[in-house]
């Protein structure tokens, strides 16, 4: 693989952007490119080549296929004939894979949920960022599979270059975020901050009582009904959920319903418990 791919191939995976590489795997006779010839297409760019021409077209338009389906591997089989656009008169194989784009989950708060919910998190197969502004409450023996931070809540979300660019948190549709801070205000906070952002998943602990008081207080302040009706709160399923083991299960399950596009909402119909918090 040409290592300029590769390099789109990092960026683009670590920003949260899905992509197919389209590899050559086979090359007969007289192709324009050769076996190992890579090229990323994602939902806004190109990078590389397999060829051109109507192939390369027919390649492209099937890697884009792929990302909008579940489809997670293809193998095309192109003749390069005048009716292709490449009379060379070879054959090509192109292995088509989808790459990228684990969701990732960012738990803003380091207490006893947020510590048993970032090692189920991690056995299910998030990526996970922990944020805490207690440096005791975020050590890595705590917190041995997750990314951590630790700064002023505003300073995660400034749009000014004050932290390393390996700690900024990059937000996409893929991203699951969980308000399990200190207190209902620090919540409050959170939510206000991720207001407007493209996600997956909003999620805050708490009581229904504590629940309402937070969504009064940011509605108060104009943030849009829309958004804090797509909150989901009380979190978790609706398993009665005590101990903070207990409840990182609840959270996980409902991330798992979100992410393959159950119905959580039927899920927490008559649910009348209100022991999160």
């Amino acid at each position: 693989m040409d290592t300029e791919i590769l390099k789109y191939v990092t960026a683009d995976t670590a920003n949260g952007i899905t992509g197919v590489l389209c590899t050559i795997i086979e090359a007969h006779g007289s192709s324009p490119r050769e076996a190992g010839t890579s090229m990323w297409v994602t939902a806004e760019a190109v990078r590389g080549t397999v060829g051109g021409g109507i192939s390369e077209h027919e390649v492209i338009k099937k890697a884009r296929e792929m990302l909008k389906t579940g489809d997670a591997t293809c193998i095309i089989k192109k003749n390069l004939t005048a009716e292709e656009g490449l009379a060379c008169g070879g054959s090509i194989q192109v292995y088509l894979e989808k790459i990228g784009n684990d969701p990732e989950l960012f738990i803003f708060g380091g207490g006893h949920v947020g510590r048993a919910l970032a090692k189920v998190a991690a056995f299910i197969g998030f990526r996970v960022t922990v944020w805490d502004d207690r440096a005791d409450c975020i050590t890595e023996e705590l917190f041995p599979t997750a990314r951590r931070l630790c700064c002023p809540l505003e300073q995660l979300f400034s749009k000014e270059d004050v932290l390393p660019s390996h700690t900024v948190l990059q937000f996409h549709e893929n991203v699951y975020c969980v308000a399990v801070t200190r207190g209902h205000r620090c919540d409050a906070d959170v939510l206000r901050y991720l207001y407007g952002k493209k996600l997956a998943y909003i999620g805050m602990i708490g009581s229904f009582e504590k629940n309402a008081a937070v969504v009064k207080l940011l509605a108060d302040e104009g943030i849009g009904k829309e958004y804090l009706d797509s909150i989901y709160k009380p979190i978790g399923l609706p398993i009665r959920a005590e101990t903070p083991e207990e409840i990182a299960v609840s959270i996980a399950a409902e991330l798992i319903a979100v992410e393959h596009h159950g119905n959580p909402a039927l899920l927490r119909s008559g649910y009348a418990d209100s022991r999160h918090g």
